[in-house]
C-alpha cells in the first residue's frame, strides 16, 4: 500500500512539475490539459484520475510550495531554538587553558534572530528565481487567498468541490504552520532582548509574512525592470527592504550617553569675544 502511494505521489508531482513549467512559459489561461498531459507525460485519463481540473492542478502547485515553505521555516526555528541565547553565559573559567585531552568543546554560536530572518528572505528569493511560477503562485496566494468566487472550476461536480476543499485545507494548514514558525522566531528575539517586547508574536508574524510575500517578487521577477528603469540592484533593494522591516521590530539602539560638560580653563582668562570689546562707534567723544 505504501509503495502504491509513493508511485501515485510521484505521478502527481510529474503532472504539477510539467504544469508549472507550462504556466510559467505561456500563462495559466493559455495552457490546456492536453498540453500538460503531453509534457508530464501521461494520458489524459491518468491526469483526470488525479486532478478534476486545471485549476486543481494550480492549487496543488500552491499546496506543494506552501509545504516547502513551512518545512524550511521549521528548520530555521529548530536551529534557533537549539542554539544558545544571544548574550548567554561565557564558557567556564579555565576552559581555554585546559590541556588538549580535557579541552572543553567550543561553544555553539549564539543564535542570531536577524540573521535567521534574512535567511528566510533570501531562501524565498532563491525559490522565486528558480521556480517563478511555483513560488510566485504561493506568495500571491499568501497576499490574496482564493475563495469560491476567485477560482472558477470547470467541473462543478462533487468530486471537484471535494478536491478543491481538500487542497485549500492543506494550504491553510501549511500556512498556519509557517506563521507559527515566524511567530516563534519573534518570541525568541523578544526573549533575547533583540526585538521589541510590545509586539504580539502572532500578529507580527502575519505582518512579516505579508511583507515578505510582496517584497520577494519585486526583487526577483521585476529585477530587469528595476535595473533598466531605476538603475537599482535587486540585491540592494532586497537588503533595504529587510532592513526597513527589521528596524521596525527591533529594540531601538540606545542613544550614546552624553559626555561631561566642557571645562573652561581659568588660566586663559576671559574670552575675547567681539561682544566684550568696546564699540568705537558708541564711545563718547571729548
Amino acid at each position: 500500500m505504501t509503495r502504491d502511494l509513493e508511485v501515485d505521489a510521484l505521478r502527481q508531482r510529474r503532472i504539477t512539475d510539467a504544469a508549472a513549467l507550462l504556466f510559467a512559459a505561456h500563462g495559466f489561461e493559455a495552457v490546456t490539459v492536453d498540453q500538460i498531459a503531453a509534457a508530464a507525460p501521461c494520458s489524459k485519463r491518468t491526469l483526470y484520475a488525479r486532478f478534476a481540473s486545471k485549476e486543481a492542478i494550480h492549487l496543488a502547485i500552491v499546496a506543494e510550495e506552501f509545504d516547502r515553505f513551512a518545512a524550511f521555516a521549521g528548520q530555521v526555528v529548530t536551529a534557533l531554538e537549539s542554539a544558545p541565547p544571544a548574550g548567554g553565559a561565557p564558557p567556564p573559567a579555565g576552559a581555554a587553558d585546559a590541556p588538549p585531552a580535557q579541552a572543553t568543546p567550543a561553544p555553539a554560536a549564539p543564535r542570531d534572530v536577524r540573521q535567521a530572518s534574512q535567511a528566510i528572505f533570501r531562501w524565498l528569493a532563491e525559490r522565486h528565481r528558480a521556480e517563478p511560477y511555483r513560488a510566485g503562485a504561493a506568495l500571491a496566494f499568501a497576499i490574496e487567498p482564493a475563495d469560491a468566487d476567485l477560482l472558477q472550476i470547470d467541473d462543478p461536480g462533487e468530486r471537484a468541490a471535494d478536491e478543491r476543499r481538500g487542497l485549500l485545507a492543506r494550504i491553510v494548514a501549511a500556512g498556519d504552520e509557517l506563521e507559527a514558525s515566524v511567530a516563534r522566531v519573534i518570541a525568541l528575539g523578544q526573549r533575547d532582548g533583540a526585538l521589541r517586547p510590545d509586539l504580539d508574536p502572532a500578529v507580527t508574524g502575519m505582518a512579516l509574512w505579508a511583507s515578505i510575500s510582496a517584497l520577494v517578487p519585486m526583487a526577483t521577477s521585476k529585477a530587469v525592470y528595476m535595473e533598466s528603469r531605476y538603475g537599482l540592484d535587486p540585491e540592494a533593494f532586497l537588503a533595504a527592504g529587510m532592513d526597513l522591516i527589521w528596524n521596525g521590530i527591533a529594540v531601538p539602539a540606545a542613544a550614546p550617553a552624553p559626555g561631561p560638560p566642557a571645562q573652561s580653563n581659568p588660566a586663559s582668562g576671559p574670552t575675547d569675544h567681539p561682544t566684550n570689546q568696546p564699540n568705537p562707534t558708541t564711545e563718547e567723544t571729548d
